[in-house]
């Protein structure tokens, strides 16, 4: 029971972490992230990005640089582990625990099968890469901000009008009044 126990967290461990993904296009381009492909968007580019120690550190490139085609008036970007990614995240996984636990089973003594556990579970947090692949769709959709987007402090609105408005009337009279006297003797 306690072995099945650490092989669920070990493996739980596989799926688990983190990863940024840099998201970078020309300038003038509408860019929307998205999990799963837009409709009528055509595939400009994808790449699989590479993390270890549970996708805090960047193996490779981890921006989306060069993945949108000239001419792309908007695009959505969608991240996800494919089937290809999770498979070889598996297989390394897999491999890693292998040679761990043929190194403890070889071990003569209690100290070395120790150790060789604490391996594999290290190596598993730190050293089983975590893939994610990264595809670039243009499309001729624009959507909406998920976030209103105001302008900077110094710049007035877009729809701002162009002549200067005159202010509202004022609601307060325009002298101001005196406080009542008493006028008994």
């Amino acid at each position: 029971m306690r072995r099945t126990a650490i092989a669920v967290a070990l493996l739980s461990l596989l799926e688990s972490g983190c990863y940024t993904v840099r998201v970078q296009a020309p300038p003038g381009t509408h860019v929307y992230l998205s999990d799963s492909p837009p409709e009528g968007g055509t595939e400009s580019g994808s790449t699989t990005h590479v993390f270890l120690v549970s996708g805090l550190a960047p193996v490779n490139d981890n921006s989306t640089a060069g993945l949108v085609k000239p001419g792309c008036r908007s695009v959505a970007f969608v991240t996800e582990m494919t089937f290809t990614d999770g498979l070889i995240s598996f297989a390394v996984a897999l491999g890693s625990g292998f040679l761990w636990g043929l190194i403890a089973s070889s071990a003569g003594n209690a100290s070395i099968a120790s150790i060789a556990s604490i391996g594999a579970g290290v190596t598993s947090v730190f050293l089983i890469p975590h893939l994610r692949t990264t595809t670039a769709y243009c499309t001729d959709r624009r959507y909406p901000p998920a976030f209103p987007v105001s302008p900077p402090p110094s710049q007035p609105p877009a729809d701002a009008p162009t002549q200067p408005t005159t202010p509202p009337p004022s609601t307060s009279p325009s002298t101001p009044q005196q406080p009542p006297t008493d006028t008994k003797p």
